[in-house]
């Protein structure tokens, strides 16, 4: 998740709230710059403390307030927001509508730490299913459903378009289980899956949370919508479905999906941007935006289990919505999967530690004949990184999030501590 700071938030849907120190702000936000912050007047204060006496030791250069790396799918976590179901909406409703119908004063979320309002689409179909919609507290919430009970006690029955609607108390747990509803033997727990075993002779056990089919017919829906009738009558459906999926989409659980599964998703959403995108320049239609596309855009970049160069092609496919996205110069090179960027670190902390792989890969001084060889053939010197390899085995795909960053992360110390390893510099006083 993103860095934490205590603040005031301000929803235009009601007045300021007191916002706790530990909301999780996401690090990419339109005009935001913490992924890529610029040292101001020279270099930073952190990277002169640590090059001060020339290469830190191994042991200071690799300390957690060094390192610009970072397994950000492991530090995510399951929302505690509270949560509202609204039933029986019409198949075409808007987020816009949502939240007309919720009124000023609902506390829900605001856009830095996330969408508030999820429209449950099945996706093979693209049909409309119910709405589930995140508050800030679960108080918050139920001050909401109280109001529409009152209402309806009154004989005010509430209402969206034309249609009687049911506003009732629900919970992250209901949401997860509708957001990722082929997810097999799975219960969630305070939005937390556990894995279960059930005996049945044809449960072929968990497998991912979402399918490559539900992955597919989300793109399908996007380049076809002609093909599905309930598509035809809500085209930005099958978007904001894949938005809500990368924003609750379980990326702390690094043991229960898999390399391939990460870039399923991925692929969905690159395909899902390069969709919108060829839509908008022929017009657009009704639901489709330029709005759309910069929330999908900006799910993708704040999704912690995209790579660094995933995030860079989602920017180059966004096109003009990519306009003015700070990333790192380094992002379209980084030579890892699951290791990224750490929040809010320094540019030249980034170089610098670029310039040691570089170094530890490609001095001649450092590096073995036979790897010199290797690394002439395969004409990788180009990499600011240097020649970075990480030893995949013939699966990569079906390694977990977490067996692939015990390997980087190996790859990662091995090469810091060649470069560093015989340093003479030293930290602190």
């Amino acid at each position: 998740m993103g860095p934490t700071v205590g603040r005031h938030t301000e929803s235009k849907y009601g007045p300021k709230l007191p916002a706790p120190a530990s909301l999780p702000i996401q690090p990419y936000r339109p005009g935001g710059d913490t992924m890529y912050p610029q040292s101001i007047g020279g270099a930073s204060v952190r990277y002169q403390e640590l090059t001060r006496r020339g290469h830190p030791s191994f042991e200071e250069g690799t300390k957690a307030e060094n390192m610009p790396f970072v397994e950000a799918a492991r530090h995510a976590k399951p929302a505690q927001w509270g949560v509202a179901k609204i039933g029986n909406i019409p198949y075409s409703v808007t987020k816009q509508e949502i939240m007309a119908f919720l009124g000023r004063n609902a506390k829900i979320i605001t856009p830095d730490l996330g969408g508030a309002v999820h429209i449950i689409m099945e996706r093979s179909t693209s049909k409309t299913m119910d709405c589930y919609v995140e508050f800030f507290s679960y108080g918050d919430a139920l001050a909401v459903v109280n109001k529409f009970m009152r209402n309806r006690e009154d004989g005010r029955h509430p209402r969206i378009g034309d249609r009687h609607v049911a506003v009732e108390m629900s919970g992250q747990d209901a949401l997860m289980k509708e957001l990722f509803p082929r997810a097999k033997n799975v219960v969630w727990h305070s939005g937390h899956p556990t894995i279960v075993e059930i005996d049945e002779p044809y449960n072929s056990g968990f497998k991912n949370f979402v399918t490559s089919e539900e992955m597919v017919m989300l793109v399908k829906h996007a380049e076809q919508p002609h093909r599905s009738p309930f598509s035809q009558r809500c085209l930005q459906r099958t978007y904001e479905c894949m938005i809500s999926t990368l924003e609750k989409y379980p990326w702390w659980c690094v043991g229960l999906y898999t390399l391939a599964d990460r870039d399923l998703l991925f692929w969905a959403t690159e395909q899902q941007i390069k969709a919108l995108v060829s839509q908008l320049k022929r017009g657009g239609a009704s639901g489709l935006t330029n709005q759309l596309l910069t929330e999908l855009v900006y799910a993708g970049l704040n999704a912690p289990g995209f790579s660094e160069p995933q995030r860079a092609a989602l920017v180059s496919a966004a096109e003009w919505a990519g306009v003015g996205i700070r990333l790192s110069p380094m992002a379209a090179f980084w030579p890892f999967e699951v290791l990224g960027r750490e929040v809010g670190v320094e540019e030249d902390m980034v170089e610098y530690y670029v310039s040691l792989l570089h170094e530890a890969t490609t001095s001649s001084a450092l590096v073995t004949l036979a790897e010199q060889s290797a690394n002439h053939a395969s004409q990788t010197d180009a990499s600011p990184f240097g020649n970075v390899t990480v030893p995949w085995p013939a699966n990569k795909g079906g390694m977990t999030m977490a067996a692939a960053a015990a390997l980087e992360w190996g790859v990662l110390e091995a090469l810091l501590k060649k470069v560093l390893g015989g340093a003479a510099g030293s930290s602190g006083a």
